[in-house]
């Protein structure tokens, strides 16, 4: 039977959503009869609002809508440029919402929305339609603007979305974050220097930078506090050097409120004033440990070691500067020392002094009893500890005997006043009422005081055996008390079974009990005290006790326990969390044996063994299952000895519903029917079948491919033996699915893309063969189908960077890339799909290294690889284009020319995790990136640091390097590539050591002060770094950095070495980590002083003019082979390599001609080189074309003497 709690009362169906009683199929039939009663005027956008609304799939989710214009008030434009304009306004009805009360939808009136309009899609058209999916309809999805719905103005016809409220009505921009607004604050906080001075200009700046470098609501405003501001003061704690005070702080400290849109003081807060000496004369030091201190709001209780600083004040008489710092002393005593948590007052003496208060309350009239309660509540140290108490017997209702023996009666109950709970909003302890308990009341326990004090004392270690500040939670089993009622030691039996259970005719007996011999009281105490099975490591066996408790009339003492014990035998649940009891669940097995049958015992027993091996309610329940249960019978697949079916099996599989605390059964659920011919006649053979089958669900740790087996069947005509398998089997082509979880079969898709073959070429057999062998690769359903993509394909061109041998365009690209559709189960196109173009120079002739960067990103496309697409070719130049994913922001050195102010030590430790992640993927498969700098790191997004690697453009095998020709970003480039060595993985990780480098300095450039010559380049290979302030770099980043670029290759860290470590540095920085040590708050200090100097310093370099940071050849700079070495230079390779610099110089020179052909083909939006192209190349670079020119010819000439 299903819960009547858990039905809804509409459909009288199961709730989607049990807790908040949310039936999708009730609201989808809502929305479904409310499509007669609107229309946009446009079929295609109303089946697309349609879809969206049928596709709802959470109860928070916002229902997307066609909003009529008139339904806006109010509306302003505030922002207008050529992609978009914005508006803000008033949506008067608001939009729809779930009501988990009434389980209907309702709506919010008066919405603050907005309202956006696309500039460059005037009409509605699939890429507007896309855009919505940029869009989510869950609140909860972090980084996503909330949509609501589309609208059209009925004048203009321009399409809007409409928006969650993201915009600051003060200054129009975006706000940072939760509807703070950096760029106001910062102004207001501008407005306000001119009213405040501390007198001294070192300190004024220090406390002016501190405000203009906050980055998050969350932040506090750093202050100068005048004394006078301070009352109420009185000494802590003094030395030579510091004194400490407590005191009122009058006005307090600001603190955001996100309803007003503004800061509000906290008034009359309690503070501490660290007062240094003599701080006037050292200001460097004084504002160095101001740095030490936490200026956000929200920590964790992890960071407990670092208090908030709410600024600074001075003293008037002695002129020493004041630290002003969140109190950490309990406000109750004002003595003891509480976590720096804002929401974490407790102090233990004060918790214990209040319990103590209560103890004429509860005392229960036995010293030994009163004296061991309070000795465990002086052990509370956390505010999560259950409070033991003392329980009168009066709070218990709804006692119900449960199970019973000589020694033992288990009751169930609920507790009307509940236990004690530590309420983290209230900061206070509150009870949880009626809680359901279990009570195990000890027969006789009044004559023995100390053994049932030691029962319960070892079921306390049992719990807390990791708290090893309490005495009795040590490993000794015997617990001593000299009391006068005898010795105390007991025995106790491992096995739970003779705990109570009142089937055992035996439980009562001495020999069976283990009681003491000696003690003369056993005869009548014969209780068994250990509850837990010793080799049981699951938590879910451990009753939580809350405390002791008496009956009235017997006199006998009561532990009380969370409800933990079986209604139905009367032992302990297996499975506490989910009440769930294996010898009950094993017993209805048993009882269930007779009402079913095989008719044939082999079978038979076969599947009793199976269903009594269950240890866990999560295992799957392997049944007989009688042939008529199938419908919609459908024949797949068949060979000679097997034949599969697909299925809906009317009852459906047993699972255990955590909610309902019961089986259940899964009604008309899809399975497979694995038929085997002639199996009745070989029985054994079909079991060992059915075995391999059911130990593969244990060997395979990829469960894509493996299916569920919930049992097995026999066909009634030809008495065959079937095998019911979870539906898993491709309608196509009938075989096994590659992955179950999305219905996706490899074997379709190769035979699909083979038999499109002839349909396209890219008039290049060397190019065609390259993707159809990727194409032939795709292993995963989200893999991306590389393609030939036909030129006229693209749209929109527009020209976003140029490098050292390609140019690269944005463009849309008309069809899009194939996508795997999880609804669909089909292979679809994402049409007009914005992509980037990487169109190579001088690519007419293709080679293999440009085949390797394809290959290469096609073997290595993981979240922090850029996607590749395909291949394309410009029909007039005949140069080959790259067409991969597009990035958002544009490059690194981009990105920080607009973020370097808000590039924050949590931003930068994100950006290295997201590098070092995509740089396993490259080396994990024996591939080195070789080109590995600033300019190819791509930050897809605006609103999050979400970064990927980009051109791998000489990546090839580890072991397939090129030894001759270098090219590279001098600075990123290892000493060992310059002294033309091979190049191995641990040149990537010398490049990775420069990216630290650009990354600790906020975006500083290596050698960015010098010409990038040969000069420089001998430089690198004797041991020069780039220079940097050690002061304001963490000394534990600055260890691995300077491992990374050591000049001995043996000596760098390895890529899992490294992700440890910032592993290390992010799980520090942040608080958050669960099990922090020592070395923890030491780096996080070493950042939190590196932060606080990023703050003060937001300055950028000036690059030197011949400092080039393009991909190059590099060998005219460096040392060439020698002749000793015996590496003769191929001339027809260097022939080859001269007629490429002469080309590129000729190319250069004939742009205008190559502008004006390419013009007529596309518009003139894409040019690989524009009519001033030589502009676009300075002296220095111009230099390169001619180093590298003479460089060949020079090689040609020394290799032929």
């Amino acid at each position: 039977m299903m819960s009547f709690q858990n039905t809804c009362k509409k459909c009288e169906e199961e709730y989607t959503d049990k807790y908040r009683k949310w039936c999708k199929k009730c609201i989808t039939s809502y929305l479904k009869n409310n499509f007669v009663n609107w229309s946009s005027e446009n079929e295609k956008l109303d089946n697309f609002i349609q879809q969206k609304q049928l596709n709802i799939d959470d109860s928070s989710d916002i229902i997307f809508e066609w909003i009529p214009y008139n339904q806006f008030l109010d509306i302003k434009e505030i922002i207008n440029d050529d992609l978009t304009t914005i508006y803000s306004a008033i949506w008067k009805d608001g939009p729809l919402y779930h009501d988990n009360k009434d389980n209907e939808c309702i709506r919010k009136s008066s919405k603050n929305i907005i309202l956006k309009s696309l500039n460059y899609l005037q009409i509605l058209s699939d890429e507007f339609l896309n855009e919505v999916e940029t869009y989510s309809i869950n609140p909860y999805k972090k980084n996503f603007l909330l949509i609501y719905g589309i609208s059209q103005n009925p004048d203009t016809k321009e399409y809007f979305f409409v928006l969650q409220d993201d915009y600051c009505k003060s200054c129009n921009k975006k706000y940072t974050n939760e509807e703070w607004c950096y760029s106001c604050q910062t102004n207001k906080f501008k407005s306000n220097f001119t009213n405040w001075t501390s007198g001294n200009k070192k300190i004024d700046d220090f406390i002016q930078g501190m405000q203009l470098s906050m980055n998050d609501s969350i932040d506090i405003p750093f202050e100068w506090i005048p004394y006078d501001q301070f009352n109420i003061i009185k000494v802590r704690d003094k030395s030579d050097s510091v004194t400490i005070y407590s005191a009122k702080w009058k006005d307090g400290p600001l603190r955001y409120n996100s309803n007003e849109k503004g800061y509000l003081r906290n008034s009359n807060q309690t503070v501490d004033l660290k007062c240094v000496h003599d701080a006037l004369n050292i200001i460097d030091e004084f504002l160095n440990e101001v740095a030490t201190y936490s200026t956000a709001w929200m920590v964790s209780y992890h960071s407990s070691k670092i208090s908030k600083i709410y600024g600074i004040s001075q003293y008037p008489d002695t002129e020493d500067y004041i630290l002003v710092l969140q109190s950490n002393y309990c406000e109750i005593c004002n003595e003891n020392h509480v976590s720096n948590n804002v929401t974490n007052k407790f102090c233990k003496p004060c918790q214990i002094n209040l319990l103590k208060r209560n103890l004429s309350s509860w005392f229960n009239g036995n010293e030994k009893i009163d004296d061991f309660i309070q000795e465990m509540q002086s052990k509370i140290n956390y505010q999560n500890n259950i409070v033991f108490e003392w329980i009168p017997y009066t709070q218990f209702n709804d006692i119900n005997k449960i199970s019973t023996s000589d020694s033992i009666t288990i009751y169930s109950a609920i507790w009307e006043d509940g236990p004690l709970c530590y309420n983290e909003y209230d900061e206070v302890l509150k009870r949880e009422s009626n809680t359901m308990v279990t009570l195990k009341c000890l027969n006789n326990s009044q004559i023995n005081t100390n053994k049932f004090l030691n029962e319960v004392e070892i079921h306390l270690r049992r719990i807390h055996n990791d708290d090893d500040d309490d005495k009795y939670y040590d490993d000794d089993d015997n617990y001593d008390d000299d009391g006068d009622d005898g010795d105390a030691d007991v025995m106790h039996d491992d096995n739970d079974d003779d705990d109570c259970g009142g089937d055992d005719k035996d439980n009562g007996d001495d020999k069976d009990n283990g009681g003491d011999k000696d003690n003369g009281d056993d005869k009548d105490n014969k209780y068994n005290g250990n509850d837990d099975d010793n080799d049981d490591d699951n938590n879910t066996r451990f009753l939580e006790i809350y405390g002791i408790s008496q009956n009235p009339d017997t006199k006998d003492y009561i532990m009380v326990f969370q409800d933990g014990y079986c209604i139905k035998c009367g032992k302990k649940y297996t499975d506490i969390k989910g009440k769930w009891c294996k010898q009950c669940q094993l017993n209805d097995f048993k009882d269930n044996f007779m009402n079913w049958t095989s008719h044939n015992k082999e079978i038979d027993n076969f599947i009793q063994e199976k269903q009594l091996s269950i240890n866990n309610y999560n295992d799957k329940i392997f049944e007989w299952i009688p042939y008529n249960q199938f419908k919609n019978i459908q024949e797949i697949n068949k060979s000679d000895s097997i034949t599969i079916y697909k299925a809906i099996w009317m009852d459906g599989p047993l699972y255990y519903d955590d909610d309902e605390k019961k089986w259940m059964r899964k009604c008309d659920n899809n399975v497979a029917l694995k038929c085997f011919s002639n199996s009745q006649s070989i029985v054994n053979e079909f079991l060992n079948e059915v075995r391999n089958h059911l130990d593969g669900d244990d060997d395979d740790d990829d469960d894509t491919n493996y299916l569920e087996i919930y049992g097995i069947s026999q066909h009634p005509n030809t008495k065959d033996y079937i095998m019911i398998l979870q539906n898993g089997y491709c309608e196509k082509c009938g075989k096994q699915y590659t992955d179950k979880w999305v219905e996706w079969c490899k074997p379709c898709l190769i035979a699909d893309l083979k038999s499109n073959f002839k349909n396209w070429t890219s008039g290049n057999d060397k190019v065609d063969n390259l993707i159809q062998e990727i194409q032939l690769q795709t292993g995963i359903w989200y893999d991306i189908i590389f393609e030939w993509i036909p030129f006229d394909q693209f749209n929109d061109l527009n020209e976003i960077g140029i490098g050292g041998f390609s140019k690269v365009y944005s463009a849309i690209w008309k069809d899009g890339p194939l996508q795997y559709d999880l609804d669909k189960k089909e292979w679809i196109r994402q049409p007009n799909k914005k992509v980037a173009l990487k169109c190579l120079f001088n690519s007419e002739n293709i080679n293999d290294l440009f085949l390797n960067e394809v290959k290469a990103y096609s073997n290595t496309i993981t979240e922090n690889i850029l996607q590749i697409y395909g291949i394309s070719k410009n029909p007039d130049t005949r140069n080959y284009i790259i067409v991969v994913q597009y990035a958002e922001n544009g490059d690194f050195n981009n990105w920080i020319n607009n973020n370097y102010k808000n590039f924050n030590w949590s931003n930068r430790i994100a950006v290295l995790e997201h590098l070092i992640d995509g740089l396993t993927d490259i080396h994990k498969k024996r591939l080195v990136h070789r080109d590995f700098h600033t300019g190819n790191i791509l930050f897809k997004f605006q609103d999050e640091i979400n970064v990927c690697i980009s051109d791998m453009g000489l990546c090839g095998e580890a072991s397939n390097t090129d030894k001759r020709k270098v090219i590279g970003v001098m600075p990123y480039v290892a000493p060992e590539v310059l002294e033309e060595k091979p190049y191995t993985q641990a040149a990537d990780i010398y490049s990775f050591g420069m990216i630290m480098y650009f990354i600790a300095t906020g975006g500083r450039k290596p050698f960015d002060d010098c010409p990038h010559d040969e000069n420089l380049a001998l430089k690198i290979c004797s041991g020069t770094r780039p220079e940097f302030n050690k002061s304001e770099i963490p000394k534990c980043y600055i260890e691995l950095m300077e491992k990374c670029w050591d000049s001995n290759p043996a000596r760098r860290p390895n890529v899992a070495e490294i992700r440890s470590v910032i592993s290390l540095f992010s799980d520090s920085y942040h608080q958050d980590y669960k099990f922090q040590e020592e070395r923890y708050y030491e780096i996080e200090k070493q950042f939190k002083e590196a932060e606080m100097c990023r703050r003060l310093d937001n300055t950028q370099s000036t690059i030197h003019p011949q400092a080039i940071y393009k991909a190059r050849v590099l060998n005219p700079y460096i040392k060439g082979p020698s002749k000793d070495d015996g590496n003769k230079i191929d001339n027809s390779k260097v022939s080859d390599e001269l007629a490429v610099a002469n080309l590129f110089i000729q190319d250069m020179e004939n742009s205008e001609h190559n502008n004006s052909e390419l013009s007529e083909h596309n518009n003139g939006e894409l040019s690989e080189h524009n009519n001033n192209e030589l502009s676009e190349y300075n002296n220095s670079e111009l230099s390169d074309i001619i180093a590298v020119k003479d460089f060949l010819l020079q090689q040609m000439i020394q290799d032929q003497e």
